[in-house]
């Protein structure tokens, strides 16, 4: 049957998830930063992740650039994004961070959270000679301990929480819009 309202895609299953993606940019613009010179490094599980989904979509209309780094295993197939094996390489390229949940149970293979943490964490460390104006961001809910450590909570350049403001209002936007303009 045909559906006669508007439909908002805050988030589309393994898909896409829209409303984030557009609340991570409003996010990363209200810390003074210009989107168009935005290098967004995307780091842990890329392959599950309908953020990134959303943010390959969104980087092609407003010209930021995107990079992965995690496990070859959690990569998607055949990606033409750039690629880093080391999260020292990609924080050196990177002005903004964006750090993904490992979905671990999405996996048929198991991975070791040790290698993980080792590898592909932010942490305190990774980020002790990283850029003062970088921005750290992450989508949640978060695996404290495994792709974040608990003290990046603290660190002046964590935006996370200001995702989650942006993320009420970014919704309640669109829909006062769609209600406004349908209703």
């Amino acid at each position: 049957s045909e559906v006669r309202v508007p439909i908002l895609n805050a988030g589309w299953g393994t898909q896409g998830h829209p409303t984030q993606a557009l609340l991570d940019i409003v996010t990363i613009k209200e810390n003074g930063k210009v989107i168009s010179g935005e290098k967004i490094l995307f780091v842990g599980d890329v392959k599950h992740s309908r953020v990134v989904s959303s943010h390959l979509e969104l980087a092609k209309i407003l010209g930021y650039e995107m990079a992965f780094c995690g496990p070859k295993e959690m990569m998607p197939a055949n990606s033409k994004v750039k690629y880093f094996e080391k999260l020292s390489d990609g924080l050196a390229w990177a002005t903004t961070i964006y750090s993904l949940r490992m979905q671990l149970e999405r996996h048929a293979q198991t991975f070791s959270k040790e290698d993980i943490v080792k590898n592909f964490q932010v942490n305190k460390e990774a980020l002790s000679s990283w850029r003062a104006d970088g921005l750290i961001l992450h989508p949640g809910p978060v695996n404290y301990g495994i792709e974040l450590s608990t003290e990046v909570m603290k660190d002046s350049r964590n935006v996370i929480l200001n995702q989650v403001e942006h993320g009420v209002l970014i919704r309640m936007a669109l829909m006062y819009h769609y209600l406004k303009e349908n209703v």
